[in-house]
């Protein structure tokens, strides 16, 4: 009988999406609050995690 290797794969997540910047606290807490969601099911599988908001006047970039 073979030896079964569980089979690993990364995944990355783009999100791009064009919104007005009076929307983009709504969108950073809702980013913040779906990283924190995969953190709590998936707790020793994040490797790294960074968002970023990028504007023509300044980049907002954090971790969760």
């Amino acid at each position: 009988m073979a030896t079964q290797v569980p089979i690993r794969c990364t995944v990355t997540i783009i999100l791009q999406c064009d919104i007005d910047i009076t929307q983009k606290n709504a969108l950073k807490n809702k980013m913040t609050q779906v990283v924190q969601n995969i953190k709590t099911e998936f707790p020793d599988k994040i490797s790294d995690n960074k968002i970023l908001i990028d504007t023509d006047f300044a980049k907002d970039e954090w971790k969760v």
